[in-house]
């Protein structure tokens, strides 16, 4: 109880305590079943902290500590100035992680939570945000944030090729981060079904889609009478043989 009362370990420990669980919660709205809704000004300051540790990671404690001597093998700020391929840390973290670089499984694990953070939000993967922020304003300016709506309605348009050639490189990459991590690390994905539902009923051409399914249903169920008339024929043609 002493520890309790004093400032300096409030103000470090507790705190990073504090963060850290709201991090998880947000994280874990991902699913509908775990979904909390936070207020707007608790979930602008859980974004806040999780954006500002994007560009420095010792402002994600158990990701720096995890992951402290792969920075300095591979991705410290010192190595990035001096001919680095990667915006920040946190790009080259994730490159590591895509080539299976990383060798510290509590690193990798870290990373993976990161991931998990950023397919929940777009904004919150500010280099992703930057490279499809043109097309978010064209295809997806009508979807809410949260829940990786935005993300849907982006892969969404990507399957009709309607993406910047930035952005689809870009999406394409986290992607294949977002699935390395989920089989890997059991990072948790979106409900499909309820993100399909979400994504159609919020999309700007949400009419068009549900005329696409209404006629592909139509189009099952006109095959299915076709052949079940064919059966009975066959049954009743041999019955009479």
């Amino acid at each position: 109880m002493k520890k309790l009362n004093m400032p300096q370990y409030s103000q470090t420990i507790l705190d990073g305590v504090v963060v850290s669980c709201l991090r998880e919660k947000f994280r874990q709205s991902i699913s509908e079943q775990n979904h909390i809704e936070f207020s707007p000004r608790c979930s602008a300051e859980v974004s806040r902290a999780i954006v500002e540790a994007e560009f420095d990671p010792q402002l994600d404690p158990p990701l720096y500590n995890a992951c402290k001597s792969t920075i300095n093998l591979h991705c410290s700020a010192t190595i990035l100035e001096s001919g680095g391929h990667f915006d920040n840390v946190m790009e080259c973290l994730k490159n590591d992680f895509n080539k299976g670089l990383i060798k510290d499984n509590g690193c990798s694990s870290q990373v993976a939570r990161r991931l998990q953070e950023s397919l929940v939000d777009i904004h919150l993967d500010p280099v992703l945000h930057e490279a499809c922020a043109m097309d978010i304003q064209r295809h997806c300016k009508d979807v809410p944030p949260g829940h990786s709506r935005i993300v849907m309605c982006l892969m969404d348009s990507g399957d009709k090729q309607e993406l910047s050639k930035e952005c689809s490189t870009k999406l394409n990459d986290r992607n294949k981060l977002w699935m390395k991590a989920h089989s890997e690390f059991q990072m948790a994905l979106p409900d499909s079904w309820h993100a399909f539902a979400t994504l159609v009923m919020e999309h700007p051409e949400r009419n068009s889609i549900l005329g696409y399914l209404a006629g592909f249903i139509v189009v099952i169920l006109l095959v299915g009478c076709c052949c079940g008339r064919v059966s009975k024929k066959q049954y009743i043609e041999m019955k009479n043989r």
